[in-house]
């Protein structure tokens, strides 16, 4: 009896996207190592990173990159994505990647007013002046000048991170992170331009498209219950289909987590 052939599975079969084409569907998400040395990815964090790709994802999601110096911790253990000088560092990170055949995605972060419970040397910010439950004082509220210096923060960012041999970039706007605070009904209060909650974010991705072309923008959102976040599905679901229409993003990954 000749044996029926058998359709792949789905998550093993190829996927292209904008031009890139993954080997299959699996994806190791974005997380730190911790494996950074005064802003820098260590041979330690590139060789993490080398074992994903062979244990077979088509794309790996590098996370805690960070986009501005007040988004740095003291402890320097995220990577810092905004400083050319370590271009050669992520470089190595990129390399260790695509040489196991897996596509390279950098996932940019601004922690605002969150500090990891770490400190940090600069005064928290966010776009008002609403304590976060997990730290001691309220954020200063960003100036709109400082909103353009953050869009300019994240474009930098991500084009250092192209330039180093990534792919693409994912924007971090979940987890109660920057992104976030803006998208949150209930941290942002301003009447300015950017109370618009979408505004910031489809600034950052413009920005980022005129630096790396058709190169993929992933976005990463979360669904916080509770009032004190903002961002419950029903929020989200408001915001989303906003935000595609004013600034297209080619993936989008959404979680539902914990309350803040």
């Amino acid at each position: 009896m000749t044996p029926t052939p058998r359709t792949p599975l789905a998550l093993a079969a190829p996927l292209t996207l904008d031009g890139l084409t993954l080997r299959n569907r699996l994806v190791a998400t974005a997380h730190a190592t911790v494996a950074v040395s005064d802003g820098a990815p260590t041979a330690t964090d590139a060789a993490y990173c080398r074992r994903l790709a062979q244990g077979g994802a088509g794309m790996v999601i590098t996370g805690g990159t960070a986009v501005a110096p007040e988004s740095t911790l003291p402890q320097r253990y995220l990577t810092e994505a905004w400083r050319p000088e370590i271009r050669d560092a992520v470089r190595r990170r990129a390399e260790a990647i695509t040489y196991e055949g897996a596509v390279a995605v950098a996932q940019l972060v601004h922690l605002g007013r969150e500090t990891l419970g770490a400190g940090t040397y600069y005064p928290p910010v966010s776009a008002a002046a609403v304590r976060s439950p997990r730290e001691a004082t309220a954020p200063r509220p960003l100036s709109a000048e400082e909103v353009r210096g953050v869009v300019d923060a994240f474009r930098i960012s991500a084009a250092n991170s192209v330039q180093a041999g990534f792919h693409g970039v994912e924007l971090h706007a979940g987890h109660g992170y920057l992104l976030a605070q803006f998208l949150s009904r209930t941290t942002n209060t301003r009447d300015d331009e950017y109370g618009d909650r979408i505004t910031l974010l489809a600034r950052v991705i413009d920005a980022i498209r005129t630096e790396i072309g058709e190169l993929p923008i992933g976005v990463r959102v979360s669904v916080e219950p509770g009032e004190d976040s903002g961002l419950g599905l029903d929020d989200l679901t408001e915001l989303l289909p906003r935000l595609c229409a004013a600034a297209p993003a080619e993936a989008l990954a959404a979680r539902a987590t914990g309350p803040l």
